[in-house]
């Protein structure tokens, strides 16, 4: 993994996501109920919006993402992922209720959907078989903890600095995550080692 710098930056992004991950698991309940003023049924919308979102991302990014390099889905996902998200938990500024939120809830599927094509592909294109399966182990391993870590800050810190402003760092750290994918991982750079190839 130290060699292969596909697979580093898919950690170091995993790692980084992951704590926004978190926060989002434990703030998402509070910020539909207290931040939108809805209930059980507007929290049911937003995910069935979510869910639908994902279906259509994934079948669209078939179409729209077809010949693009992985690491430019996975960092441009990020992107729009994190600006999208930034709109979900900053637009009752402007609109007040959940309507914005759930419609935003379904174009956010494909930005989603690019960062899971593209960080899936990269790992499977970048690692040998006989390695696959302990690299993925790894990263759900980090994946895990990070998600535990992010959700133990958002407890802490909700209090003092608020949910939304730290649902907000939440999309900058996606947009981190994908400037960085972009900047470590260029297309058309030279293809490196695959992990557990034999040196020559």
């Amino acid at each position: 993994m130290r060699r292969t710098r596909p697979v580093a930056v898919i950690f170091l992004f995993i790692a980084l996501t992951g704590l926004g991950e978190g926060a989002l698991g434990a703030l998402f309940v509070p910020f539909v109920t207290t931040v939108l003023g809805g209930g059980g049924v507007a929290y049911g919308a937003i995910l069935a919006a979510q869910a639908v979102g994902g279906l259509v991302g994934n079948a669209a990014i078939g179409q729209v993402g077809r010949g693009a390099p992985p690491a430019r889905l996975l960092g441009l996902g990020a992107l729009g992922l994190g600006g999208i998200d930034f709109l979900i938990f900053n637009a009752h500024r402007v609109t007040p209720g959940v309507l914005a939120p759930i419609v935003l809830m379904v174009v956010v599927g494909l930005p989603a959907a690019g960062i899971g094509v593209g960080a899936n592909t990269l790992l499977q294109t970048a690692v040998e078989d006989a390695y696959r399966g302990r690299v993925f182990g790894a990263l759900m391993a980090l994946q895990a903890l990070s998600l535990l870590v992010g959700a133990g800050l958002a407890g802490v810190l909700s209090g003092p600095l608020g949910i939304v402003p730290l649902l907000t760092i939440q999309c900058l750290v996606y947009a981190l995550g994908g400037a960085l994918v972009l900047l470590l991982l260029p297309v058309g750079r030279a293809a490196e080692p695959v992990v557990g190839r034999a040196e020559a």
